[in-house]
This record gives C-alpha cells, structure tokens and sequence, in this order.
C-alpha cells in the first residue's frame, strides 16, 4: 500500500471516531438535560382583571342591589295611579343605591359582566348627567366580557346614550326613551316615545337590533298595547 493510501485511510478513520464519539455525546446529553417546559404566554391584565374573567363569581351584593332597583320599578308601575311620594321615595333609594355602587365601583369590587351590567343599570336610574355618562361606560364595560352581563349590556348601551341625550334636550337616537302625557280624566297617563334624531346620521332598525333593541315599529306596537288602559 501507498505512503498515500495508508494517509487517506487513516484520516477517514479519524474522521469517523470523531462523528461516533459526537453522536456518542449528543445522545448522553439529551437524555441527562431536563424535558423542555412549555412557555405559557403572559395573560393580558386589563383594569386589574385577568384576560380569562369568565369563571369568577358574580358580586352577590351587586346583585341583591340591582334586584332591589328593578323589583321596585316592577311594583310601581303595577299601580293603577302613581303619586309623587312614591316617586320621591323611589328616588331616595335609588340615591341609596347608586352610593353603595360608587363605593363597590372605587373598590375595584366590579369583576365580571354581570358586575358592570348591575352597576350600569342602577346608574341608569339616576338624575343627573354624570350618573348616565358613567352608566353608559359601565355598560361598555360589560361588553368586554363572556358571561350573561354581555348580552344584557347590549340594550341598556343604546338606552343609556339615549338617556343622555334626552337630558342634554337632544333628540334620542335608538328610540328607548318615553315620555308621559298629561293625566287623562282617570288620572292615568299615556306613553310615547321621546323625540327622535331624524337625521341622515341617526341609526338604523338593523342597527337597533345589534344591540337587542326594538325596531321603531315594534316599539310603537307595545306602547300602543301598553296605553290601552289609559286610553279607555
């Protein structure tokens, strides 16, 4: 064999020692190394509330002052006449309400949709244009999330712009607003829907039902069933 022969053939087997031993290492080092963990991407805090809000509890006292805020309204309007002292101690306990949500709202006690929707709705029922600027972002809020209080806030968003803007003296925009006639002979009162936009920039009966509210007919249609009795 060749001076050259012998050197060709020794490299080759240097060569191949050296990927045994690589592949050798390689495979020692694999199974000592620990398995690779799954990086879990970091949850979005949003307001303080984790990205996954669905599964916490709804505010049992936010709860208990929403049901007191719509049982009230229910047995009021049940009455064949409603006076101004019914009105005045309605709105003494709404007042009452609304302070207790304040305090719940600055506590960061709000953790799920059907928090922000209890809490929109009883501001909903304030006086005065704070009370119905911070219901409508209640209501936004409630959107945000996965549980019921989503789809209920969808009405009262368009409820309480509308509420806005009657109070502003403007016209309403999804038509969620009454307004009460003057007493008939029995001292009942009619309803009607409050002064609508009629502008080429109002929004339209599909809109309306995006957000769950009637279209202008269906709304016309239960007023009318509605004021049957006040009519007679």
């Amino acid at each position: 064999m060749s001076v050259i022969s012998r050197r060709t053939l020794h490299l080759a087997t240097f060569l191949a020692t050296i990927i045994v031993c690589y592949a050798v290492f390689a495979n020692v080092q694999a199974q000592q190394s620990p398995p690779t963990r799954k990086v879990e991407p970091k949850r979005e805090i949003i307001q303080g509330l984790p990205a996954n809000r669905i599964e916490v509890t709804p505010n049992r006292e936010l709860m208990d002052l929403y049901k007191a805020d719509q049982g009230e309204r229910k047995l009021l309007t049940e009455k064949p006449v409603i006076d101004e002292q019914d009105v005045r101690k309605l709105n003494e306990r709404d007042a009452q309400r609304r302070k207790r949500v304040l305090e719940l709202y600055h506590a960061n006690a709000l953790k799920t949709g059907l928090d922000f929707y209890h809490a929109a709705m009883i501001f909903q029922h304030g006086d005065d244009l704070g009370d119905y600027l911070l219901a409508h972002d209640l209501a936004i809020a409630a959107l945000t999330f996965k549980d019921k209080g989503a789809e209920e806030a969808k009405w009262l968003i368009a409820a309480t712009q509308d509420r806005l803007l009657k109070k502003l003296g403007r016209p309403q925009r999804f038509g969620t607003q009454q307004i009460t006639t003057k007493p008939n002979a029995n001292n009942l009162r009619c309803l009607s829907i409050y002064n609508l936009d009629s502008s080429p920039t109002t929004v339209t009966d599909e809109h309306r039902q995006i957000l769950n509210v009637p279209t202008l007919k269906q709304a016309q249609e239960k007023l009318e069933e509605l004021n049957k009795k006040c009519k007679n």
